[in-house]
């Protein structure tokens, strides 16, 4: 992950339901893969990576990496 590219809060972005782990496969996740954008709400660190919480359009949070993000973003 590229600590280079930080996304500002309040960004709005789409989560990749292809790469990433949100996608149509998951039955628990398939309503979140059928509304995939969302804004940046936050960044959290665990470990050795920083995750952005992501508020979606239903008003789920999730949280992600920047490379489970689509290349629209």
């Amino acid at each position: 992950m590229s600590r280079n590219r930080r996304i500002p809060l309040g960004s709005p972005v789409i989560i990749d339901t292809i790469k990433g782990k949100y996608n149509l496969k998951n039955e628990s996740n398939k309503d979140i893969a059928f509304m995939p954008e969302g804004v940046v709400t936050a960044y959290i660190n665990e470990l050795s990576d920083q995750f952005l919480i992501i508020k979606l359009r239903s008003s789920i949070e999730i949280k992600v990496s920047e490379n489970e993000l689509s290349e629209c973003t």
